[in-house]
């Protein structure tokens, strides 16, 4: 459950995830909330089915009907805001859980937070700030670190020769770091 599956990193991180889980033989679906779809691409080819609440000709209420009917195991939000409870009222059953991917390492004291089980961090010093911050709250989950997940062939390497004139380019010397 995302807001948008746009050109942001979260966004970018959501669709990384979706992927992934396909991937590794789940069946995964993104729920997109808000606007923003420059990544549909990449969901489509993936084979991850994508629902749209703004876009979708059926209505919200069949959107969130068949997501319900689905009965997803987990629900997997991009840094939780209780603007999303409503939706993830609506598609839950008794035994789905919530986990969010926390971008900024943000405590959160809301009364509404208690829906999320697992909240993961992307880093020690995210997971240290975050236990730090949360201590003392009325409700804490679970909390664990995760990296975010990428593609490295979304990164190509340059050719060695433009590699060694950029660093000439630059001052760097071969071989250095």
């Amino acid at each position: 459950m995302v807001w948008s599956i746009g050109i942001g990193g979260t966004e970018r991180a959501a669709v990384n995830y979706a992927i992934g889980y396909r991937q590794n033989g789940q069946d995964s679906k993104v729920l997109v909330l808000g606007e923003g779809n420059q990544r549909l691409a990449e969901l489509i080819e993936a084979g991850v089915e994508t629902s749209f609440i703004k876009f979708d000709s059926r209505g919200e209420k069949a959107v969130l009907s068949d997501l319900k009917a689905w009965k997803p195991d987990i629900v997997h939000l991009h840094n939780f805001t209780p603007g999303l409870v409503f939706y993830i009222d609506k598609i839950k059953s008794t035994q789905t859980k919530v986990v969010e991917t926390n971008v900024f390492s943000r405590p959160n004291y809301d009364a509404a937070y208690r829906v999320v089980s697992l909240s993961m961090q992307l880093s020690n010093w995210g997971y240290w700030k975050y236990t730090k911050w949360m201590k003392g709250a009325k409700y804490v989950p679970e909390s664990t670190v995760v990296p975010y997940v990428i593609f490295p062939n979304k990164f190509p390497s340059q050719p060695k020769e433009k590699i060694d004139l950029f660093l000439q380019s630059q001052g760097i010397p071969p071989g250095a770091f």
